[in-house]
């Protein structure tokens, strides 16, 4: 089972008594992002949205931030008067929490084969 980018860089933002928000810019306008509890488990689906529409759906005023779009998430945050912490040195993934997350997979028999995860559909040539 594929490790995503967004799941290893919550792992490497460890737990904390306060959500994080895992955020990645894709280059169109929109994020590519998805919520975790405090717990470290996901909240909801990967998924794409604007910086407004993520903070949006945080489930508490306060949370932290991790991602190459932190900054982005916390002007976002600022507009609808929340507060967001930036987790340093989580910008991208981790190769330690890469290792942790498959090994963990493979431990309880989670393998098969690596496909690729479509956020929108792919955009013809033709």
């Amino acid at each position: 089972m594929p490790i995503d980018s967004i799941t290893a860089i919550a792992h490497s933002a460890g737990n904390s008594n306060i959500p994080l928000l895992v955020a990645l810019d894709n280059k169109n306008g929109n994020l590519a992002c998805q919520w975790f509890a405090n717990n470290g488990r996901p909240i909801g689906e990967l998924c794409l949205r604007t910086a407004a529409e993520a903070v949006s759906l945080s489930p508490t005023i306060s949370f932290r931030v991790a991602g190459n779009a932190s900054e982005t998430i916390i002007l976002a945050a600022i507009e609808a008067k929340k507060t967001a912490y930036i987790v340093e040195r989580c910008d991208v993934p981790d190769i330690r929490s890469i290792a942790i997350l498959a090994t963990d997979r493979l431990a309880i028999g989670a393998d098969g084969p690596l496909r690729p995860v479509y956020l929108r559909p792919p955009v013809s040539l033709n």
